[in-house]
């Protein structure tokens, strides 16, 4: 088992200036994953969340145009496939620190920043195995 949790004094910005986000995350393992991380690591994919975006959605009683959406992908601030994590082996109480940085670029509406969270999920990444280990969200914090 892998406990993902924001770092102690972690806190989540957007720089508007600069366009761009940043902030940090705490993976610790619980118990020991066998695997090599050289020859075998597991990855982290990391997404920006938004809830309460009013938009069109069809569903059974036909179009409604104030339906309200959560849990929307606003930006992926990793590779698609995720990144390895980089750690000397996976025993148990071994911490990794991931401080991370995206630009935002042109997303239309701009975000609320208090309805958005972090969704981080560590997985595989091998030969088509893309079997998630752990995933957990986490608020969009502010200084």
């Amino acid at each position: 088992m892998i406990a993902l949790s924001c770092g102690s004094n972690a806190q989540s910005l957007y720089n508007a200036s600069a366009d761009r986000m940043e902030g940090r995350l705490t993976v610790q393992w619980c118990d020991e994953l066998s695997q090599n991380p050289n020859s075998n690591p597991v990855f982290l994919s990391l997404y920006l969340l938004q809830n309460n975006l009013i938009d069109w959605q069809l569903n059974t009683g036909g179009v409604d145009s104030q339906y309200v959406h959560r849990h929307v992908v606003r930006r992926l601030i990793t590779p698609v496939n995720g990144f390895p994590l980089q750690a000397q082996d996976y025993r148990s109480g071994r911490i990794v620190e991931i401080a991370f940085k995206s630009v935002l670029g042109n997303l239309n509406p701009m975000p609320v920043w208090s309805d958005c969270k972090w969704l981080a999920v560590i997985h595989q990444n091998r030969n088509n195995d893309l079997t998630v280990l752990q995933a957990a969200q986490f608020p969009f914090t502010r200084p």
